[in-house]
């Protein structure tokens, strides 16, 4: 009886603990150029991150001391002079005095004057979509587009009852 016991609590932890995995994603960094010529980064809180991590955002061209972020994973900083901005983001704990703090990301936006609150990506074809999804389909920690497409049901065709087999099929295509 005891026996039993064992085998089914073995056997019910490694389920819970094959479910509870968690995807390792980066920070997923992004920019996005405003109107009113100041540029908005955002990054990704990682479970893994302890309650006293701070951020640091320096851009390439910007020779003041990075600002300490504590408590956001965004931030509207003063776009530099030129076509590109490029950021880097810093992590380090608040506690440790004098810890060195470590590059997690870099992102680069170009400001071209015209803002966008989106990123756009261009699809390899002329059609439309009908569903979107996001997965790490490659293990890299960055966030894949899933596109299914074309925008329309292949089958059933036309009316109710009515069935004809369809000239085409469902396509999936991915997108970094």
């Amino acid at each position: 009886m005891r026996c039993r016991f064992c085998i089914a609590g073995i056997v019910l932890f490694g389920l819970v603990a094959v479910v509870s995995g968690v995807e390792k994603l980066d920070r997923g960094l992004v920019a996005l150029e405003r109107e009113d010529g100041s540029v908005f980064v955002s990054w990704r809180l990682l479970e893994s991150d302890p309650e006293d991590r701070v951020f640091w955002l320096n851009g390439k061209s910007d020779g003041r001391r990075p600002p300490v972020i504590p408590d956001r994973t965004n931030f509207v900083a003063p776009a530099p002079a030129g076509r590109d901005a490029t950021y880097n983001l810093y992590s380090g704990r608040a506690d440790k005095a004098g810890s060195m703090p470590t590059k997690v990301g870099t992102v680069t936006v170009k400001l071209s004057g015209k803002p966008k609150p989106y990123i756009s990506i261009p699809l390899s074809g002329n059609y439309d979509f009908q569903k979107v999804g996001i997965a790490d389909l490659d293990g890299d920690g960055t966030l894949e587009y899933i596109i299914k497409q074309p925008n329309f049901n292949t089958d059933p065709y036309q009316q109710p009852g009515y069935w004809k087999k369809s000239n085409t099929t469902y396509k999936l295509e991915a997108y970094r």
